[in-house]
């Protein structure tokens, strides 16, 4: 009856070590579809900061034009101060759209990092699952082999002296008269 409880234990600790094996790598792909979230949204991030920074260059064209034109009708010579302040009006719409910009870029950056973190998590997931599993059936194993020792399974019987097969063969001889 031993034996039985023993093999129904070695294949428990067979089920528990595949178990690890399973959750190591659903963790893996767990981590590996958040990753690949935080990549999509680092691109839609990106691509609207540098839409936004393309628009603001766009008003700041438009804005650019309406002082040239506001200037002319006024009178004004375009040389000295209103040059410089079409100048000015230039380097802060660059200022605010490059900006804007790295801004998005940063962040989309940020979110590639941090996605590459959760793929090294997802790695260390199922690596842990491996060596779970592998703990699991060494544990397992030496058990059994612990109890088939203590029980005496490991033990060869021969027929000669011992075992079931020479005390079978000894009554046989004994009813014969041998």
């Amino acid at each position: 009856m031993g034996q039985f409880a023993a093999i129904g234990a070695l294949i428990g600790t067979g089920v528990q070590a595949f178990g690890q094996l399973e959750a190591g790598r659903e963790q893996e792909k767990a981590f590996r579809q958040r990753a690949g979230v935080l990549e999509a949204d680092a691109l839609v991030i990106e691509k609207a900061a540098r839409e936004e920074g393309r628009q603001i260059r766009l008003e700041g064209r438009r804005l650019a034009g309406t002082q040239r034109v506001q200037i002319a009708g006024s009178g004004v010579n375009l040389a000295g101060t209103p040059l410089l302040v079409l100048a000015e009006t230039r380097r802060e719409i660059a200022k605010d759209a490059g900006f804007i910009t790295e801004e998005g870029v940063r962040r989309g950056g940020s979110l590639r990092q941090q996605a590459g973190f959760e793929r090294q998590q997802g790695k260390s997931a199922r690596r842990a699952g491996r060596f779970g599993a592998a703990t699991s059936l060494l544990t397992g194993g030496a058990a059994f082999v612990t109890r088939g020792s203590e029980n005496n399974w490991w033990r060869r019987r021969s027929s000669i002296g011992g075992g079931r097969r020479a005390g079978r063969n000894a009554r046989r001889a004994a009813r014969l008269g041998g």
